[in-house]
């Protein structure tokens, strides 16, 4: 069973490390439920995922869990940054469908990290698209697999 070691930004900039087997559940638990959720984060909300790994077990997830949670918040905030989108040519797991991303933007009131970017495909909606820059490190599941929302397919510039 895969495991994952994922940040948490917080409403007041802090951040909150764990592990999980869900990402999407255990968000949802951080931000909606009373019990379930972390003691820390209950006055904290909303979080946001910032980072993720990835491993293939419990034990390995731990470690690096106890080795982020022994870090300051600049050692971790440098962290979040090495993970970036890059530009490039990416396929949406569900859909296969593919967009270019152009960017990243800041949302101007709530200064969200945003990714402009590009559909690819025939019959759009629209052309481009701006999402939030946590959506391309979500996770999808698709025939009871979890799988990264997006895949990157050509090499490009770190952003």
């Amino acid at each position: 069973m895969k495991y994952y070691l994922y940040i948490l930004e917080c409403a007041d900039r802090s951040y909150y490390t764990g592990i999980t087997t869900d990402l999407e559940r255990r968000l949802k638990e951080h931000n909606e439920s009373p019990k379930k959720g972390a003691k820390y984060t209950r006055t904290k909300k909303p979080c946001r995922i910032v980072y993720t790994e990835e491993y293939p077990n419990r034990s390995l997830a731990t470690k690096r869990e106890q080795e982020i949670k022994r870090m300051n918040s600049a050692r971790k905030e440098s962290i979040i940054r090495r993970q970036r989108v890059r530009i490039g040519i990416y396929k949406h797991a569900k859909t296969g469908n593919l967009y270019k991303v152009h960017a990243l933007a800041k949302h101007s009131e709530t200064l969200e990290d945003l990714v402009v970017y590009e559909c690819l495909y025939e019959n759009a909606k629209s052309t481009f698209w701006v999402r939030p820059y946590t959506m391309f490190f979500e996770t999808v599941t698709i025939d009871g697999e979890k799988k990264p929302r997006f895949e990157y397919l050509k090499k490009g510039k770190s952003i």
